[in-house]
C-alpha cells in the first residue's frame, strides 16, 4: 500500500541482531525485493561489528536492494571491520552511502584524511555507481558527536575535492 501511495524505499536502525535474525525479517526483505524498494540500514555506532551477523542474513537475500548506512561507522584504522565492510561487495544490489567521515575521524578536523582514506576504498571496491554520498547535515552541525562537529560546507567539500578528487 505505501508503495502505491509512493514510499521508493525504507530505513532500518539502529539495527538489533535478535530482529535482524528473525524470520519476519527474512519476509520483509523478500517483500521488498518484490517491490523494489531499497532497504538502507544503519547499523549503530559499534564500528562495524554489526556486519558480523548482518551479512549472512543479506547473503540469503541477494536480489533486495540494501544501502549500508555511514560505511558501516567503521573506524578507518580497523582493517578488519574494513575488510568485513568491503567484502560485502560480492552482493550486486548492496550499496554503500559514504557519510560520517567527520565523525568516525580520529583526526578531529577537515579534511578528515583517514575518513577519506576509507571512503575512497569504498568507492575503489564498490565503483562508484554503488556508491553515494551524504553530506549528514544537521547531525554534522552538532558538537556532541564523537567527531565534534562539522559544517556542512565541509562535508560537501570533501565529497567535490577530496574523495571525487
Amino acid at each position: 500500500r505505501l508503495v502505491r501511495q509512493g514510499a521508493v524505499g525504507v530505513r532500518f536502525g539502529p539495527v538489533q541482531q535478535a530482529w535482524w535474525e528473525a524470520p519476519l525479517m527474512g519476509d520483509i526483505l523478500d517483500k521488498a525485493a518484490e517491490l523494489d524498494v531499497p532497504v538502507l540500514l544503519f547499523l549503530g555506532k559499534d564500528g562495524g561489528r554489526a556486519l558480523e551477523w548482518v551479512a549472512p542474513v543479506l547473503r540469503k537475500h541477494p536480489s533486495t536492494k540494501v544501502v549500508i548506512d555511514h560505511m558501516a561507522d567503521v573506524p578507518p584504522a580497523d582493517e578488519d571491520q574494513i575488510l568485513a565492510l568491503l567484502g560485502l561487495k560480492t552482493l550486486p544490489n548492496l550499496y554503500v552511502k559514504i557519510s560520517h567521515t567527520w565523525a568516525i575521524s580520529t583526526e578531529g578536523a577537515y579534511p578528515w584524511s583517514d575518513g577519506v582514506t576509507l571512503a575512497r576504498r569504498v568507492i575503489t571496491t564498490f565503483g562508484p555507481a554503488r556508491a553515494m554520498f551524504a553530506s549528514d547535515w544537521p547531525v554534522c552541525t552538532r558538537p556532541v558527536w564523537p567527531g565534534g562537529a562539522a559544517a556542512y560546507e565541509e562535508t560537501v567539500r570533501l565529497a567535490k575535492e577530496e574523495v571525487a578528487g
